[in-house]
């Protein structure tokens, strides 16, 4: 079973060591205590400033770092980090271990190369409405880590275009109760019309957090919709995404996106939802996620698309209750699109009220390979585990586990080539190792054992990071036969820390 623990972030500590090693020699500390006054404070933790503010306006210098003495705070107001000054200064907790919590405070990085970190930052009395952050980051390169931040507007907004990492914070309670508010844990925005990245590296990176109980999405990226500028290049990995208010994560015309790793349920609409009638949303990679528990979809399709990548995702008990009829996947139609390797289970709506089914492949169908559907759409009037409708989901799926291989409404699904539809055990078809607990590694005599086809290098390990093809034929579903369960190892292509984080004034 894909391990859901949170990482810890390894690249930090080489963000540290070389912040460290590019500081110059001058670099001070300074502190920040409760009770204090700001007559005689400095560099000593027994004479602590009183506000964050007066340490930047009057103490602190470019490198610099302000440590926070443990405690509660409610006089620190805005915080902000501007000018050459400010570049590359870190704001954090003296004791990780107890962090202060700053109330009715906001945190605005216009500074470059600013940490923020162990902090727990409450924006307000409690949750509110508005296009504004409790930490708001304008400038490039940033790090946002190990934060708890909640009662905004928006939790971390950020309105750059590239080297933001957002690591290991738990950011929550966003929006007023009862409203349509539109209020995410993390949204992206470059408003500053910043340059495009050169590619991953340089990528806006979120990354082991905890992002839930907020009135919009998880994660949000709207750059095109709102400034009207084209984003590419977005990491998000390893992250809780779970109980908001709308999807899990959500865009509008990001292009160059990589989802991997995450554990997304129970938000409000669903998974994965793309806009792209506000640009093109093309080159997306999707893969070792857990996407469950949603009353509509897991990955959804509107307004075109193109050259998804879609792998060794476990994709169940989604389309529950939508308030239309949904698939829990949705493809877009290019030729570039593939759906490989993953494991769709128990995603209909038995009610009748609406039409459900695992997979509407359209024009993608030929490069449906290689997944596991079991008991999709098999309600009254659902459209089974591959939907097939005069045409418009054209293609043939091939070598995938199909059970049950029809459906209910006269006809309206397919099985595609080569298919393996015989059931090992009633109640648990596919051979999992415990249905009930959602372990989808495979059993001995599983029909998905060896019922698969070579795919190439790119998803030639499973979702734990086991080789696939090493007892003969490739298996089908999220998990090859023997899989240990443990997570995937670190992702060779994914972005190295934001670099040059000591920038001379």
């Amino acid at each position: 079973m894909l391990d859901q623990r949170r990482p810890g972030l390894g690249l930090l500590g080489a963000i540290v060591l070389l912040a460290l090693g590019t500081t110059s020699a001058q670099a001070a500390t300074w502190y920040v205590g409760a009770g204090s006054n700001n007559s005689a404070c400095g560099t000593v933790v027994g004479a602590p400033c009183q506000t964050v503010t007066y340490v930047l306006g009057n103490k602190v210098a470019a490198g610099d770092t302000i440590k926070i003495l443990p405690g509660t705070y409610s006089n620190q107001g805005t915080i902000t980090l501007t000018g050459t000054r400010h570049q590359n200064v870190t704001l954090t907790a003296n004791d990780p271990a107890n962090r202060p919590e700053l109330q009715n405070t906001r945190i605005l990085v216009q500074a470059r190369g600013v940490t923020v970190s162990y902090l727990r930052v409450r924006g307000g009395s409690a949750p509110a409405d508005g296009y504004w952050g409790v930490i708001e980051v304008s400038a490039y390169p940033a790090l946002i880590d190990h934060n708890e931040v909640w009662n905004g507007g928006q939790g971390i907004f950020i309105r750059t275009s590239q080297q933001v990492t957002v690591s290991n914070n738990d950011v929550h309670h966003l929006g007023a109760t009862g409203t349509d508010s539109d209020t995410m844990p993390v949204l992206i925005c470059n408003w500053n019309n910043d340059p495009v990245p050169s590619g991953f590296a340089q990528a806006i990176r979120v990354t082991g957090n905890t992002l839930h109980d907020a009135g919009g999405d998880g994660v949000h990226e709207n750059s095109w919709s709102e400034a009207k500028v084209q984003f590419n290049y977005l990491i998000i990995d390893n992250n809780k995404i779970y109980n908001n208010q709308e999807q899990g994560i959500d865009t509008k015309g990001t292009d160059d996106l990589r989802i991997y790793n995450n554990d997304i349920y129970g938000n409000g609409y669903g998974g994965i939802s793309n806009n792209s009638v506000y640009g093109d949303t093309a080159r997306w990679e999707i893969y070792n996620n857990r996407i469950h528990d949603h009353r509509a979809f897991a990955i959804f399709n509107q307004g075109g698309g193109s050259a998804r990548k879609i792998w060794n995702n476990m994709i169940y008990n989604n389309v529950t209750n939508g308030p239309y009829s949904y698939c829990a996947v949705d493809l877009p139609s290019d030729t570039n699109t593939v759906f490989y390797e993953n494991t769709v289970y128990n995603n209909t709506d038995t009610s009748g009220t609406t039409q459900t089914c695992g997979i509407a492949a359209r024009g993608s169908g030929s490069r449906v390979i290689n997944n596991v559907f079991y008991n999709n759409g098999i309600g009254n009037n659902d459209r089974g585990n591959i939907r097939n409708i005069s045409g418009e989901d054209s293609g043939t799926p091939n070598y995938n586990y199909v059970y049950p291989t029809g459906c209910a409404n006269g006809g309206q699904c397919k099985v595609g080539n080569n298919a393996r539809t015989n059931c090992q055990t009633t109640g648990n078809c596919p051979g999992f190792v415990n249905i009930a607990a959602r372990d989808f590694r495979l059993i001995s005599g599983s029909p998905a054992i060896d019922g698969g086809m070579a795919l190439g290098a790119q998803f030639g390990a499973d979702a734990s990071g086991f080789a696939r093809g090493a007892g003969g034929a490739w298996d089908l579903g999220a998990f090859e036969f023997g899989s240990t369960g443990t997570p995937p190892p670190t992702d060779p292509t994914a972005p190295a820390a934001p670099t040059n984080l000591r920038v001379v004034p």
